[in-house]
């Protein structure tokens, strides 16, 4: 079955639910050792003058808090999809299918996440503070309720795996951001500049990940060139303080 490719990508010793998870997360050597597995993402936007070390650590943080509200937003997408009150008309052609390859997106995210999680520790640049055991526990749970998800709508509607899945995914969030953005161009000049603002964040998380996920250059450099008209946008809201941006 299609949910049984997923978690076989994902790091095992997770099932504990205490702060000891991170520990068995961290010390299973095989888990990731998927040659699937997808490139990192980075961090936009930052850059703290701190001592190495700790820096290192941060880092690792953000990097996970990032890709958390990433997994977020896209629940959030497939939650909009059923409100009567949605307005982007992108969000209307979503078919069931269409939702697990979302929810396996998620899955992909989260499981090499933990995976960057795990290596940072092992290396000794992720600490086992209290802001970690949160977020590898936050993920966890995301982990299992989009499994969970999966398995659910894959019973219901007897959908079956399919090739190029992930690419689905990756096609309906970028239709998404440009639907995001459109809405937010629409809220700016309506004087609704906080939704714009954040309708924008939204979008420029979206642009941001696809940028560095996708191998065609062409398609990378208009993706860049989107994400880079976007947070000029931002940046002139966060001048009129209708947006936060971490620099």
């Amino acid at each position: 079955m299609l949910i049984d490719s997923m978690t076989r990508d994902m790091p095992t010793g997770l099932g504990s639910g205490s702060g000891l998870m991170l520990i068995d997360c961290m010390t299973d050597q095989s888990a990731c050792a998927s040659p699937s597995r997808p490139q990192a993402i980075t961090c936009p936007l930052r850059m703290l003058m701190i001592a190495p070390f700790q820096r290192e650590h941060n880092d690792t943080i953000d990097k996970l808090k990032f890709i958390l509200t990433l997994v977020e937003a896209i629940l959030e997408l497939i939650d909009k999809r059923n409100s009567p009150f949605v307005l982007i008309e992108e969000l209307k052609r979503i078919s069931h299918s269409d939702v697990i390859s979302l929810y396996c997106k998620c899955l992909q995210l989260i499981s090499s996440s933990l995976c960057l999680a795990r290596d940072e520790f092992a290396g000794q640049r992720l600490q086992n503070t209290s802001t970690t055991r949160k977020i590898i526990n936050q993920m966890h749970m995301l982990y299992h309720t989009c499994l969970e998800k999966c398995e659910q709508l894959e019973r219901q509607y007897d959908i079956k795996p399919s090739i190029g899945i992930i690419e689905n995914a990756d096609r309906i969030l970028y239709q998404y951001a440009i639907g995001l953005c459109r809405n937010a161009a629409i809220n700016e000049f309506s004087a609704n500049k906080r939704k714009s603002a954040a309708d924008y964040s939204t979008a420029h998380l979206i642009l941001h990940t696809l940028a560095q996920q996708v191998d065609h250059a062409m398609m990378r450099f208009t993706l860049i060139q989107f994400k880079d008209m976007v947070e000029k946008r931002l940046l002139m809201l966060n001048q009129e303080g209708y947006a936060s941006i971490d620099q």
